[in-house]
Formats: structure tokens, sequence, C-alpha cells
């Protein structure tokens, strides 16, 4: 997903599963997905292995054995992703139907030896600078950015050209992310990440285990904050397109012509029904915009000020901004631009090829802090 600062802003839409529409939290009284990981060479049991789901909660890890029970696994067709630090990330595709099933796995060692790398960049002041940035772009700028941190930066590696402004961030193993403002802790398998200057594009494939506390009260506040999150999200937006019903979940389209291939918010607008757009395809759908920008408002909703703020900021100081800021929110305004003709979609509503959509406005403002599992619902 592009990604761009300012007006142009961009927001990684995690890849999806189909038929968790159908099975958001996982099968009923599920029978356990379970197995064992071994070295391919060694036959040695894996321990510390993570077996998941992309983008949701639904997973496990391996016990010194080499074992694994996933617990509630969705039922239906799915890939599983299986990841150590010392070995190659493995892609497996199943078919499960509540009935055992034990999967035998066995991955391929990496070439180098982990020690070896940590040594090898034992992380000098640029380096320093670069975990800065990537965290900045990846977590993002908005207020529950403030709570989210990396736990383990030492995974990460770059490549900087200064000249060019350009950096590629690459990682050895599952980059942590404590989220202590939706209570998560996220595993983010970065499958892309690429900074220009201004512009910028990220792809994590992640697991999402909730945080641990016997606080009701903290537990509350979180389910509040997911909830808050989620009203007029990207992931809001593409459930109200199944439900049919755009305008009940709060949402207003029109197309932006786009002909000369830079976004013009200024340019005539059309707002056309959602079935003019929305057609069957094989294995999805497809938002058929013939290459024009939608733009999406969620009326229901007004702009944060972190947002302003940071979309202001490069215009004026902030001690300017605290004081002229109020009274110039607006409703949340967003854009789905095609990197091709159209926007195709999983039978889950999720996007087939998230890299082949650019985001601009108040979803891309939205990073990592402010992502849900795909598999989340809010009770409405």
């Amino acid at each position: 997903m592009i990604k761009t600062s300012l007006i142009l802003l961009g927001l990684t839409i995690l890849s999806g599963l189909q038929l968790l529409a159908q099975n958001p939290g996982g099968t009923k009284n599920a029978i356990p997905l379970s197995g064992r990981i071994i070295d391919n060479i060694t036959g040695d049991p894996i321990s510390e292995v993570h077996i998941f789901i992309p983008n949701t909660t639904i997973g496990a890890a391996t016990d010194s054995d080499g074992k694994f029970d996933i617990k509630n696994p969705v039922k239906g067709s799915f890939e599983l992703i299986i990841t150590h630090i010392s070995y190659e990330i493995a892609f497996k595709r199943i078919s499960y139907q509540n009935e055992p099933l034990w999967l035998d796995i066995k991955l391929k060692p990496k070439d180098y030896q982990l020690d070896e790398v940590v040594v090898k960049n034992k992380k000098d002041r640029n380096w320093n600078r670069l975990v800065k940035v990537f965290e900045k772009e990846l977590l993002g700028s908005s207020k529950n950015a403030a709570n989210c941190s990396i736990t383990n930066p030492w995974v990460l590696d770059f490549d900087y050209d200064e000249k060019k402004d350009y950096l590629i961030a690459t990682a050895q193993d599952l980059v942590i992310i404590e989220n202590k403002a939706l209570g998560y802790k996220v595993g983010c398998q970065l499958m892309v990440f690429e900074k220009e200057q201004d512009n910028s594009r990220y792809l994590c494939n992640s697991f999402f285990e909730e945080l641990e506390t016997s606080n009701f009260a903290q537990k509350r506040k979180w389910e509040k904050a997911r909830k808050k999150v989620y009203q007029g999200s990207s992931k809001h937006f593409f459930d109200a397109i199944m439900d049919d019903d755009l305008k009940k979940n709060g949402f207003k389209i029109s197309l932006i012509d786009n002909s000369v291939g830079a976004v013009n918010t200024n340019a005539a607008k059309r707002s056309p029904e959602l079935d003019e757009l929305f057609f069957p395809r094989k294995g999805g759908y497809s938002l058929q915009l013939n290459g024009k920008v939608l733009h999406i408002e969620y009326f229901r909703g007004m702009e944060t000020r972190d947002y302003l703020v940071y979309k202001q900021s490069k215009l004026v100081s902030s001690e300017y901004l605290s004081a002229e800021v109020k009274g110039q929110l607006n409703t949340q305004q967003s854009m789905l631009q095609p990197v091709f003709s159209n926007i195709d979609l999983d039978l889950d509503g999720s996007l087939t090829d998230p890299m082949a959509v650019v985001m601009h406005g108040f979803w891309g403002f939205k990073r990592m802090a402010d992502e849900l599992p795909i598999n989340y619902t809010s009770q409405k």
C-alpha cells in the first residue's frame, strides 16, 4: 500500500481471508488444528515457531517438542504463515472442516546465524535514527501511536540512499508491536517497506494477540478504543460494502476524475450508487472505478485533532496550531486511488492486492497503531 504525507496519505489494508466474514472469531467449539514443526535437515523439533492465519487473532506458537494447537481455527480454506527467526518463512494452504487435522511441517534453516547479524549491525547512531523513521512510518502519528512501541527493533536491517532519501527496511523475524492503546501485541511479518522522501509503502502479515490484564476497567477501555478505531475506518467501509448499505453505516461516496494522474479534490465529483461500481467476479468482487478516484466521506465522524495537527504541521508551527485548531474540524474524508483501473476484493471484502491501491486522506493517517485484526467484529 502506497503512503504519502500531508494531503496524499496512505494506509495498509491487510490482506484478507476468505470465509472470515462467516466465521469472524473462528469456528465455535472447534476441534484444534494441531501439528509439529521440525528442522528439515536434522529432524529436530523447533520451539517458538509462530504459526498463524495472517492479520487475525487466530494462531499459536510451538512448544519445546515443536508441537502446536490452534484452538479456534476458521472453517474453510486458508493460508497459514509459519515463521521463526532462524528459519525461512513458510506458507501452507490448508482446508479445515472442524475435523481432526494434523500437520507435519519442515522448515529450512536460514543461511546465517542471528548472533552474527546482531554483531554485524551493532547498532550505530545512524541505525538508531533510521529505527525512529521506520517506527513513525509504520506506527503513524495518531494519538494511539503515542501508546505503541516496537519492542524488538534489533531484528531490523536498513538500506538507505541518502542522496535519493530512499529507505528500504527488512526484518529477520516478526517485528513485535506492543499497542497499549488498543490492547494488542502484534507480530508483524514485514513483507515490504519502502520510503522515498514523503512517499512510503509497507505490507505486513500480522498476528494479533490480546494483551493480558485482570483489570476489568482496562478491558472495557480497550473495547471502547477498538470500537472507536473501527467506526469510519477502511475496514468498516469494506464491511459496509459487503452489507450493501453504505448510508446505514455512515458513508457517502463520489467519483473524482483522475485522468491527469494526480488527485484533485476540487475536481467535479459524481455520486454514484454502489451497484453502479460493485460487481461480482470469479473468486470475489470488483470495484470498477475505470481509473477514477473513489472519494469516501464518513459523515458520522469528524476529523480528529491529531490528524488535523499532522496535516497542517508542515504549513504552520505547532504553537500556532494549538491556538487555531479549534473549529476547523471537518467530516472524515478519504480517497481510494487504484494503481490499475479497478480495485479487486476477496469474498470477505478485503483487498485482493493491498499494493494495488493508494489511499489518501484520513485513512492514510491511520497506520499500524490503528489497525484491527480482520476478524474483529464491532457490536452494533
